[in-house]
């Protein structure tokens, strides 16, 4: 579903697990429901992402540095319009996650629902739940987080630019490169480009790991409903 990135298969198998199991009726229809709406959006959402990414690298393969030139402000405008969109759409989908882990345990917690609320409520109903390891925040999950709530609601994160160009006997090559901050809220000034000096380099490689991390729940997830056979968990 997402080659190169991934191959996302867990995904098609939960959900031929709970089509079958509501088709013999282990499943409850509220569940169905909900699982299948929030799962739809979730598609959408990282398939959003997906689609940001690719358009981040087409432009930096793209536009030469006379265009560069012309039009800096056009430049960085699309920038950060594919990297907001990259890091908007990939949070989301981790907090539609929680929602359909939340269906599959047939838990309706009140207000809004963010990646670390499934944790919470299952750890709160079942403490020694074998999902919860898998719910912990994975390593990366902070700075992630970090850019997507300041480029949602602050600030812009491309805001610094290198062009390398390579010569050789018969042609020449460039390539471009918008570094992300170490902190995102500090102001442009002040920031400093050590950790991630290559935003599209960075988005792939999170990417691989959002869509590793769901695929690896999703599995969990379908595993212990066949053994069940049926839905809610555990």
């Amino acid at each position: 579903m997402f080659s190169p990135y991934h191959h996302f298969e867990n995904c098609i198998r939960l959900r031929r697990c709970i089509k079958r199991l509501f088709d013999s009726s282990y499943v409850p229809p509220e569940i169905n429901d909900r699982f299948c709406n929030y799962h739809d959006a979730l598609e959408h959402k990282l398939k959003s992402a997906e689609y940001n990414l690719q358009n981040l690298e087409i432009l930096f393969q793209n536009t030469t540095i006379t265009e560069i030139s012309s039009n800096q402000s056009e430049f960085a405008f699309k920038t950060n319009l594919f990297i907001d969109g990259f890091f908007y759409n990939g949070g989301s989908a981790l907090d539609i996650l929680a929602r359909e882990i939340l269906a599959c345990f047939s838990i309706s917690p009140t207000g809004h629902v963010y990646y670390n609320n499934a944790y919470s409520e299952i750890h709160g109903r079942y403490p020694s739940d074998p999902l919860l390891v898998r719910l912990s925040d994975p390593p990366w999950k902070n700075e992630f987080s970090n850019y997507r709530n300041a480029a949602t609601h602050e600030v812009l994160l491309s805001t610094s630019m290198t062009i390398d160009i390579q010569y050789s006997a018969s042609n020449q090559s460039q390539r471009i490169r918008s570094s992300l901050p170490d902190d995102p809220r500090v102001i442009p000034s002040d920031r400093t480009f050590i950790r991630n000096p290559d935003a599209l380099d960075y988005c792939k490689t999170t990417f691989k790991r959002l869509l590793r991390h769901i695929n690896t729940i999703y599995g969990d997830i379908a595993t212990r409903a066949s053994a069940n056979g049926r839905l809610p968990l555990p």
